[in-house]
């Protein structure tokens, strides 16, 4: 039989057992009540003034929707930034997906995150004077405390999605405007153990406009439409793949079109410091373009980072049906030989080889008086050429053996008042080929004259 002082512990403890559960349900319902039923769009203003606070931007939103806890979504609409009371960014609606939050192990990864309606207008000193700003505040910040690990340790983009972005962006004489675009990304790593990550895109960047309209000075314009472009970069491997397709290219110079191009399609793929151009085609001044080629890189990715081309090898090119006009250009004054040796500078392209390249039916006219040249069904075949070595033009070889080959047919051939007709010729291209001499006879001022 129990004794008395025995049972009362016992119900004692009963006592406490059940206020604790009881006030641990009250906390949990209380906490849940609370979540449900908690509004941030009562909390826009002081949302909006702490993030002015720490960016210098004015931010507002017309409404936000939060779903956390039942579909783990939260989207925004009508959000705005502005700097100086002027709008810089409009955005018709953002939604966020998120597929893990772990605030004990300092994870975030989002699902879709999507823009739609990104509306960006200003002038570009709008949006670096705050940037300044605030590079020189976290600078001198930095003279007071030492740096700090980022307090995420990770930070993942699944996919990012931007639909109908318009840009009307200026500077001084210089315009961008781009209607209509369509912007996609997949895998996107910003954060990695605390530390931003050392390549964002992990995976496709899709990219479409309708149009898009560039105006360097009041003289250069250009303008394209219909563009497509799928890119894949990693960082780590150096590899990068790029498919470009365009409808049309205007290039504009002081009032009139230079260039116009249709139909443009581009492949390109990096492995490394060898940069390969797997096809690219197009149509232009009337006929087309197709090149394959393979550009060898020099690449230093130190504290002066630093891009040139090595070695630029066109395994194909092939021009056709093309009318070529000589626009007239500007006079410029005579340069002596001592001037124009001191201000010699080196070619871009260190090394220069044409495997095959292959010219048929290519007309051309002149409107400059200084150089007035018509040709009419050129026809060219060129073979093994080395044209570029060490930065410098490489002379012919002397030898036929070691020379490439080449040919050049054309009907009509006009400079000044002199005519050459239903000309054909062929050979290797060597210094002593009697095809060649010929060509440097013809390519003489006084001879053509004559």
């Amino acid at each position: 039989m129990l004794m008395p002082s025995l049972i009362l512990s016992r119900c004692r403890a009963y006592r406490r057992l059940l206020s604790c559960v009881l006030i641990a349900s009250v906390l949990s319902f209380s906490l849940g009540a609370f979540i449900y039923f908690f509004d941030l769009n009562d909390y826009r203003g002081l949302i909006s003034r702490q993030i002015n606070r720490a960016t210098g931007y004015q931010v507002s939103f017309a409404a936000l929707d939060s779903r956390l806890l039942s579909e783990s979504r939260i989207s925004f609409s009508g959000l705005s930034l502005a700097a100086d009371n002027r709008e810089l960014v409009y955005i018709d609606n953002v939604e966020i997906n998120i597929n893990k939050l772990s605030l004990w192990n300092r994870e975030l990864e989002l699902g879709l995150v999507e823009l739609t309606g990104v509306n960006i207008r200003g002038d570009v000193s709008a949006f670096t004077k705050l940037g300044a700003e605030n590079t020189s505040s976290r600078q001198s910040a930095s003279n007071i405390q030492a740096p700090q690990q980022i307090p995420w340790k990770q930070f993942k983009i699944q996919k990012l999605s931007v639909k109908d972005l318009n840009v009307d962006i200026t500077q001084a004489e210089q315009l961008l405007v781009v209607d209509g675009a369509a912007l996609s990304s997949k895998e996107l790593v910003l954060i990695e153990n605390q530390q931003l990550a050392a390549a964002f895109f992990k995976g496709n960047l899709k990219l479409a406009f309708k149009e898009l309209s560039a105006q360097h000075s009041n003289s250069e314009k250009l303008r394209l439409s219909g563009f497509n472009l799928d890119f894949f970069f990693t960082l780590q491997t150096m590899q990068a793949g790029l498919d470009i397709k365009a409808d049309k290219l205007d290039i504009s110079l002081n009032g009139q079109q230079a260039a116009a191009a249709h139909n443009t399609q581009l492949v390109m793929e990096l492995n490394k410091d060898k940069l390969s151009i797997k096809s690219l085609s197009t149509e232009l001044f009337s006929g087309e373009l197709q090149l394959q080629a393979d550009i060898l890189l020099s690449m230093r990715l130190s504290a002066k980072p630093a891009l040139a081309v090595k070695t630029l090898t066109v395994h194909d090119l092939a021009v056709t049906d093309m009318d070529l006009i000589i626009p007239p250009l500007a006079e410029r004054p005579i340069e002596t030989v001592s001037n124009t040796e001191n201000n010699k500078q080196p070619l871009p392209i260190e090394n220069l080889f044409v495997k095959q390249m292959l010219l048929t039916n290519i007309n051309i006219s002149s409107n400059n008086q200084q150089f007035p040249l018509v040709v009419k069904n050129f026809n060219s075949r060129v073979s093994n050429f080395t044209l570029l070595h060490n930065h410098q033009v490489k002379t012919l070889p002397e030898e036929a053996r070691r020379a490439g080959s080449f040919s050049v047919q054309f009907a009509y051939l006009q400079w000044a008042s002199a005519v050459i007709e239903q000309f054909e010729v062929s050979g290797r291209l060597s210094k002593n080929d009697q095809a060649v001499l010929l060509i440097k006879q013809l390519l003489k001022t006084d001879a053509v004259s004559q």
